[in-house]
């Protein structure tokens, strides 16, 4: 998995969840934008519906207090789209917040 981002500590982060969730040999290219704050949504996936390999997904992100909670929230939806294609809110958000979680222990 490629991940790109501006934000070195976003970028960071987002390797880190690929690891935990056992997506980082996928062959994706994931670039993370900063979502605008005028929209009302936290973040969001955007990705080709069809593709399995090779996939270039583009994830935005709202840069506020809970924007890792959003981050690994999107992430899940970046295991889903690559494995079953299904997204399922519920997974996506109890596992965001068992990640962030594991991932704010030293």
């Amino acid at each position: 998995m490629n991940i790109l981002c501006n934000n070195e500590k976003m970028r960071d982060k987002a390797v880190e969840f690929a690891n935990l969730l056992d997506i980082q040999d996928s062959k994706v290219t994931l670039n993370i934008f900063r979502l605008p704050h005028p929209d009302r949504r936290q973040g969001f996936l955007d990705y080709p519906k069809k593709a399995r390999i090779n996939m270039y997904m583009e994830m935005f992100v709202k840069y506020n207090e809970e924007r890792y909670i959003t981050l690994a929230h999107e992430m899940v939806h970046v295991r889903q789209a690559i494995t079953d294609g299904i997204m399922d809110e519920i997974e996506a958000e109890t596992l965001a917040y068992r990640m962030n979680n594991i991932s704010d222990k030293p």
